[in-house]
């Protein structure tokens, strides 16, 4: 179902949230496309139904249900994708998340489109500036993945990724997945002084306070 949150924003809920930004050119930035190629197919449809296209498609990291749509948006779309530059490499190299998970050659129950997504190309590589991509702008948020960044839209929201998790996931699973601890924690830290109006995790709802969640 798609959402609309403030302005020209709006989220796709799903197991993984997707976001949109519709621009007044008739096009849209879309914020990850979902694990597979049925969340993919539910955002061309949201995108369609709104009349509009995608110009624009960023990847806030490279893990399998955030990048796993990709493939099938890029045949039936000219959008440009992008990345930072280390998720960049494993999202067009998919192989290398379930090897780095195992740490050598992944057996084959590790090798499924939830840590191994289709291989999908990455246009242009996110940068400290990147002018191709305004008004949004790309907020560092490291620790869930190495590169893992978030996007501010111009009406004040701010997609976090995988920076953090919901009370209901962290009940269930205690200690989530973190590439980097340090940097982890730093993000959290960063989140709990950033004056956006609304967060939208990858999982979960859009929030105006994060605060008790950052804090768990």
């Amino acid at each position: 179902m798609l959402t609309h949150l403030k302005g020209r924003t709006y989220v796709l809920a799903g197991p993984v949230n997707i976001g949109l930004y519709f621009h007044d050119n008739g096009t849209a930035t879309a914020i990850d496309t979902g694990l597979d190629d049925n969340s993919g197919r539910r955002l061309l449809k949201a995108v369609e139904e709104k009349e509009t296209t995608i110009g624009h498609l960023i990847n806030t990291h490279s893990h399998a249900d955030h990048s796993g749509g990709n493939a099938f948006v890029q045949k039936r779309t000219e959008a440009i994708t992008w990345a930072s530059p280390l998720e960049a490499a494993i999202i067009e190299n998919p192989y290398l998340e379930p090897f780095y998970l195992c740490g050598g050659d992944p057996f084959a129950q590790l090798k499924n489109k939830f840590l191994m997504a289709k291989p999908s190309r990455i246009d242009k590589k996110l940068g400290e500036n990147n002018p191709e991509l305004e008004p949004l702008k790309i907020i560092p948020l490291p620790g869930h993945a190495p590169g893992q960044i978030g996007v501010l839209t111009p009406d004040n929201v701010l997609f976090c990724a995988d920076a953090f998790f919901p009370l209901a996931t962290l009940d269930k699973y205690y200690l989530p997945y973190f590439a980097q601890v340090g940097a982890s924690l730093a993000t959290l830290d960063k989140l709990m002084n950033y004056p956006a109006e609304f967060y939208v995790p990858a999982h979960g709802h859009p929030s105006t306070d994060i605060t008790e969640v950052l804090m768990a």
